[in-house]
């Protein structure tokens, strides 16, 4: 329940200070589509991945451009399962760039603050590559993290990370 109490805070802070750390170009009216993720799989490349949770359930929620000039920005909060069964708050902003077809096939990043509980006592940040697979206004994103060192015993990154976004 603290964990979900961060998230909520979290996008509370994100959108209400979300105009000064957005790209000076984009204002939040121009956010026009309501994004609901499912988070669901991942894949670690760790020696240990047998004692790791690959089926990282969970929900999300954000707001989108829409594709402007082949360019389309997200603004999200996601709540799932991490790799350890323990609770991950993460918010941010992606800004995504159309290279295949038209909205077919999009890359771009990821960055934002995400807290670990159990592992991190703290929000951290972070930028990661993403890749946007859509067809029909429903995206396979894909992002992945390098081999991070490790905090407690447990070894961090190394991991592929899969979900599902709807825009409406």
């Amino acid at each position: 329940m603290k964990s979900l109490s961060l998230a909520i805070l979290l996008l509370c802070a994100s959108t209400s200070y979300a105009s000064s750390w957005l790209p000076h170009n984009i204002t939040l009216e121009q956010f026009k589509e309501t994004d609901i993720y499912v988070t669901g799989k991942s894949i670690h490349g760790s020696s240990h991945r047998d004692n790791l949770n690959e089926e990282n359930w969970g929900l999300g929620l954000g707001a989108s451009t829409g594709y402007q000039n082949d360019h389309n920005q997200k603004v999200y909060a996601l709540y799932f399962r991490d790799s350890f069964k323990e609770p991950q708050t993460m918010v941010g902003y992606a800004n995504m760039k159309n290279v295949y077809g038209n909205r077919t096939v999009s890359v771009g990043y990821a960055a934002g603050l995400m807290h670990k509980p159990s592992q991190l006592s703290m929000i951290v940040p972070y930028v990661m590559p993403l890749v946007q697979l859509e067809y029909h206004k429903t995206s396979l994103m894909i992002t992945g993290l390098p081999k991070l060192p490790k905090v407690q015993d447990r070894q961090l990154g190394d991991i592929l990370f899969f979900f599902v976004q709807r825009s409406f």
